[in-house]
């Protein structure tokens, strides 16, 4: 099992501050894809702080932040957009990080059975 915190995209390490968080975990779960010893059919990914994410898309905090021009969705605007355009560019943006989390899984044996939490 994996766990993911989806507001990482805002954060450095705190052991290095030049590596944002979520590049981290895309690339510590990319090793565990691609370990032998970890070859199960099977894989549980659990993407957390789904709170936090939501409030860091409502601050404004752009996916730009952690994958620059690779995010290419219109962001929330604080005080100009709706609330509904708040749940569009949550549901865009949830779904582009697991995409990224997803493609890092070169076996196509295997499943990912991935939940987005609030723990």
């Amino acid at each position: 099992m994996c766990v993911v915190g989806l507001n990482q995209y805002r954060l450095l390490l705190w052991e290095d501050s030049r590596v944002n968080a979520m590049h981290d975990a895309l690339d510590l779960f990319e090793g565990i894809c691609d370990n032998e010893e970890w070859k199960k059919p099977q894989i549980v990914l659990l993407f957390n702080k789904s709170d936090l994410f939501l409030e860091s898309i409502k601050d404004g905090l752009s996916l730009k932040l952690c994958f620059g021009e690779e995010w290419k969705e219109d962001d929330y605007r604080p005080g100009i957009d709706s609330e509904h355009t708040l749940r569009k560019c949550y549901a865009k943006a949830e779904k582009f990080i697991i995409d990224k989390f997803l493609a890092k899984n070169k076996d196509r044996n295997r499943e990912i059975h991935w939940k987005v939490i609030c723990a």
